[in-house]
């Protein structure tokens, strides 16, 4: 989602027990040769109590001199890997913080998909993550990414009302 130099993707986990569910923003900006970088912002919702975690980093490389070219895919990939990083590390520190780091050491623990732009909008109609969202406005470089979560924000809940339940 976005122009030859600048673009985000978006990936959504499966939920994981304990730990929530990941939701994934990756940035890649090759517009400012020979600079190159990439983002990642990390969203844990942890459905069963209402709980929340946020990572963000980002990576930039510096190709002057080198016969190395860096592209989108290429950053997009290295900001993947960071996010992989991240996420591992969140459900490692949760699963010995509660004693079953056999838990974390004995299976494959998420999945993560390609998602389109419901994926943040999701996060916006259940009022999560609404300041992250703002900082990740002010801070990303991306100019498409910014565009995008401008307009989600303007998005209100007017109502949500339980139908019936037994």
């Amino acid at each position: 989602m976005g122009t030859e130099t600048d673009t985000y993707k978006l990936n959504v986990g499966n939920y994981i027990y304990g730990a929530g569910q990941p939701t994934i923003i990756l940035t890649a900006d090759t517009s400012s040769k020979p600079n190159a970088y990439g983002e990642c912002f990390i969203f844990m919702y942890l459905m069963h109590d209402d709980k929340t975690k946020y990572y963000e980093q980002s990576i930039e490389f510096d190709t002057t001199g080198s016969p190395i070219d860096i592209d989108l895919p290429y950053m997009l990939n290295e900001a993947l890997i960071q996010a992989n990083v991240i996420l591992s590390q969140h459900l490692y520190n949760y699963y010995t913080s509660i004693s079953h780091s056999e838990i974390y050491f004995s299976r494959d623990h998420y999945h993560l998909v390609e998602a389109d732009n419901s994926a943040i909008i999701s996060l916006i109609i259940r009022n999560k993550f609404l300041p992250q969202i703002s900082r990740i406005m002010t801070k990303t470089r991306s100019q498409n990414l910014r565009r995008f979560l401008v307009d989600c924000m303007q998005l209100r809940i007017i109502n949500i009302t339980n139908i019936y339940s037994e």
